[in-house]
């Protein structure tokens, strides 16, 4: 889980790069490499949200109001709600890879987050859990692999 603290307008963005003994593909490729993997068989997105700390904007332990957005193009994709993975007989259908992060993209966007306190503050931070998955039948690693994800948070505004 990541915390975000802003005292505006915010947008969450993620690039991967740095990818070792893996592919930049969208697809498997056979083979019994490392490189048969590609960064389009690694499932991604945000898989929850917790806002309740008492020092953040519409959140708290009660009735949360924020109505932070979650990137979710339906109909070209992609969608970073990774709640809205399906399994179809047996195999994982991602509704984001980390293919579609191979420039910075735009994850999750919304208004202030912290109303009071500072960066040592325990109360006024939004935890946003990332989640990663992909299905090993896909492959065989022969070697291990590895990618880097960049998190950048920015004023909207």
């Amino acid at each position: 889980m990541i915390h975000l603290r802003s005292n505006a307008v915010y947008k969450l963005s993620a690039m991967v790069g740095a990818p070792t003994n893996m592919g930049t593909g969208i697809t498997t490729v056979a083979g019994n490499t490392a490189a048969a993997i590609q960064l389009g068989d690694i499932g991604f997105g945000i898989s929850a949200i917790d806002v309740s700390g008492a020092s953040v904007v519409g959140g708290g332990t009660g009735t949360a109001t924020r109505t932070d957005t979650i990137v979710n193009t339906v109909t070209t994709g992609p969608n970073f709600n990774y709640t809205t993975a399906t399994t179809t007989t047996g195999r994982m259908t991602f509704p984001a890879t980390l293919h579609d992060i191979t420039a910075a993209t735009m994850l999750l966007s919304g208004d202030r987050i912290s109303a009071s306190g500072d960066n040592g503050s325990t109360d006024n931070f939004m935890g946003v859990s990332l989640k990663f998955g992909y299905v090993p039948q896909y492959f065989t690693p022969e070697t291990a692999f590895s990618f880097v994800v960049t998190l950048t948070i920015a004023s909207s505004v």
